[in-house]
């Protein structure tokens, strides 16, 4: 990306000054190796941007020659190639010290099992030597000095087997130690050229516009991708032994903990059932009760509501039948009134007195309408 931002810049500081009035200069590059058909299709068509004018620029003399040999230095990737060399360099030597640190170990796990044998060839002689001396001064005990002989030898032998086992067991871990580690930097080396492909690939997609620079890159990255190719198909191979004995054993897994998962959500869902039901049969009983709650509830409501309209008619039929009973009682008592002018005050009293039983009687007969108004309901 920044050489292809470089590149942009130069190019839009090119056609900027193609503009200057007083250009007289043909624009050209301190080297011929710029003059390719990319370049040249570039410039002809900054002139026809230009309104056809001829492309030119002023001799800026050899500070702007340099400056411009920099930038091509940066869009050849000189300095990239330069490092790419540095990396390639450290890995060989890498690879040479891990081959030399491999021989030593080698040397020194032949030298221990040289030791070892020769240890053993001594012990070996000196059991024989005093075998030998002690059958030579005791020949009466010759049944009892053969039966340690044999004993001491047999344990010489096998301590030799022992210790020569040993020693190869040492020498079989340091060649797989001195493996691994060639491995490792083999692996490492791949990972290093790896992402130096990829990097040369990216800048060669970065950089198709700078024309005939690009073809040593195009080169470099193409030796890069068959190798990276190699190391990819080895790698697949191994990767796909890996993945279809991985995907067997999972197969495997999978089909038993779908077994057991079957079995677990039968029981799950028969139990779920169960549980369904029971809840449903609780949840019917409940509704039940409310609604026979609610209709008791209901009925008492209606029942109150019944007696209290009854209760406030009876009050009113009351009311009504009192003040009838008043009215009625009120006109007698003033036509007594006018008559009491002749017979007297105390007459006028006693004849409002009688009337008061009619109002009574009217009071007893409210219960009548009552019944009604409860049919009615």
């Amino acid at each position: 990306m920044e050489s292809v931002t470089i590149l942009l810049l130069l190019l839009l500081f090119v056609n900027a000054l193609a503009f200057i009035p007083h250009a007289r200069t043909p624009f050209t590059f301190p080297t011929s190796q710029y003059k390719s058909s990319a370049f040249n299709a570039g410039a002809q068509g900054l002139q026809r941007r230009a309104g056809g004018q001829p492309f030119a620029l002023r001799a800026m003399g050899d500070d702007f020659a340099a400056d411009i040999e920099k930038v091509a230095d940066l869009l050849m990737g000189r300095e990239e190639a330069k490092r790419i060399e540095a990396e390639r360099l450290k890995a060989e030597e890498e690879a040479r010290a891990i081959a030399e640190a491999k021989a030593a170990a080698e040397a020194k796990a032949a030298a221990e099992a040289k030791a070892a044998a020769e240890k053993a060839a001594a012990e070996k002689a000196a059991a024989e030597k005093a075998a030998a001396e002690a059958k030579a001064a005791a020949e009466a005990k010759a049944a009892a000095e053969a039966k340690a002989a044999a004993e001491a030898k047999a344990a010489a032998e096998a301590k030799a087997a022992a210790e020569a086992k040993a020693a190869a067991e040492a020498k079989a871990a340091a060649e797989a130690k001195a493996a691994a580690e060639a491995k490792a930097a083999a692996e490492a080396k791949a990972a290093a050229e790896k992402a130096a492909a990829e990097k040369a690939a990216a800048e060669k997609e970065a950089a198709e516009a700078k024309g005939a620079a690009e073809a040593k890159a195009a080169a470099e990255a193409k030796a890069a991708a068959e190798a990276k190719a190699a190391a990819e198909a080895k790698a697949a191979a191994e990767a796909k032994a890996a993945a279809e004995a991985k995907a067997a054993a999972e197969a495997k897994a999978a089909a038993e903990a779908k077994a057991a998962a079957e079995a677990k959500a039968a029981a799950e869902a028969k139990a779920a059932a169960e549980a369904k039901a029971a809840a449903e049969a609780k949840v019917a009983a409940e509704a039940k009760a409310k609604a026979d709650e609610a209709a008791e509830a209901a009925r008492i409501a209606k029942a109150e509501d019944v007696s209290r309209l009854a209760a406030e008619k009876a009050e009113e039929l009351k009311k009504a039948a009192e003040k009838e009973a008043k009215a009625k009682a009120k006109k007698p008592a003033a036509k007594k009134k006018t008559t009491s002018k002749k017979e007297g005050f105390g007459k006028t009293t006693s004849s409002k007195t009688p009337k008061a039983p009619k109002a009574k009687k009217a009071s007893k007969k409210a219960p009548a309408p009552i019944s009604s108004y409860l049919d009615d309901l």
